[in-house]
Order: C-alpha cells, then structure tokens, then sequence
C-alpha cells in the first residue's frame, strides 16, 4: 500500500522464555508473555523501517522519516482472527481501489500464497492446514473480505 504496510509475522515459542517474563512479576506469565513479544516485534520492526529510512535517504538524498508512525505489534492467538486476518491483510489494495483483485498487487505474498508464484517468505504450509487448495483459500479470502465492515467491528485492526 502506498500509505502504509502489513507484516504477519509468525514468532515460534521458544524453551526459556519465562526467565524473560519472570523479571516483572506484577505481570502474569500470558500477559507478561504477549508484553514481551509485542515489545520485541515493535523494536525490531522499528530497527527494520529505520534502516530502511537511511538506505533511501541516503539513495534519494534527502531527509526526514518516510513513516508517520511507530510499529505496532498485535498478538494474533485465535485461528479465525489469524486466517481473517491473512485474508484482510491481502485484500487492502482491492478495497483500497488500487487494484480489482488481490493477485494484480506485485507488493504482496498472495501471489505465493495461491502458488502463482515462487517466492520464499510465506509460509505455505500454514494456510495449508486449513485449506486443502489454493482456490479454497481464494474463495475463504473473497468471502471474509465482503463485509469489511463487520470485519473492523469484530477484529481490532
């Protein structure tokens, strides 16, 4: 998207972690874990774009932050939330009116997604689970995406 972007980042549970948590003990172990995680993401997500930033500063010559605001990280534990979500994040550039389906964004896994092409970030087998096909998933995304409305309502974006 011009204005902005959607990263879904998948963080796998790591041995040890509860020392990590343990060091705020007003928090309880799931609160002080979903803490930790979106703290971290958000650093490290704001290291990302700050890089980013420099590298086309530096390229362009010029000054100044290309963002207007701060990484934010949401944890996504529910399935249904995850897979609408999949399918929302996807679905921006159609609702937004920058393209008429999802597969004509170049700037989205999508494409990989419903294995039109070969690209190596998403993780395929994830959607695998739950869909048997790629068509499968292209029809759950159409069928999510049509009642936006409902959707912002029942899913905090």
């Amino acid at each position: 998207m011009p204005t902005h972007l959607h990263f879904l980042v998948r963080v796998r549970a790591s041995i040890g972690i509860g020392h990590l948590v343990a060091e705020d003990a007003s928090l309880p172990e799931a609160e002080g874990v979903r803490y930790l995680l979106s703290g971290q993401i958000s650093k490290r997500l704001g290291l990302l774009f700050s890089s980013y930033t420099k590298a086309i500063n530096k390229r362009h010559h010029r000054h100044g932050s290309l963002f207007q605001q701060r990484a934010k990280a949401k944890l996504v534990n529910d399935e249904r939330y995850l897979l609408t979500l999949i399918s929302y994040i996807h679905q921006n550039p159609v609702r937004a009116g920058h393209v008429r389906r999802p597969e004509e964004w170049p700037f989205s896994s999508y494409l990989d997604l419903i294995e039109e092409r070969n690209g190596t970030l998403p993780e395929r087998e994830l959607l695998r689970q739950y869909f048997r096909t790629s068509l499968e998933f292209k029809e759950f995304s159409k069928i999510v995406v049509l009642d936006v409305g409902h959707f912002k309502k029942s899913v905090d974006i």
